[in-house]
């Protein structure tokens, strides 16, 4: 069951990097992110992030910190 359950989590988290690369490349085709963010390596990152802060909220991590967590994930994406 273990291989089942690491196949199932890896591919539910390659279809979470896919789509947040593709709304990176949206974005960048609609110039609200900036063209030399690489939207490969920022998904990547996007993705840990979100798994990150959701362990972190599971584990009683305040809201506070939370938000700010989320706010750094942000800047990932923003314009400089």
């Amino acid at each position: 069951h273990d291989d089942e359950i690491k196949k199932i989590v890896r591919n539910g988290l390659a279809e979470f990097q896919k789509f947040f690369e593709q709304m990176i490349l949206q974005g960048q085709k609609k110039r609200t992110i900036p063209l030399e963010i690489d939207a490969h390596k920022t998904a990547v990152s996007l993705v840990s992030l979100f798994v990150g802060i959701r362990v972190l909220a599971r584990g009683g991590f305040d809201e506070q910190n939370l938000r700010i967590s989320a706010d750094q994930a942000l800047t990932l994406i923003a314009s400089k």
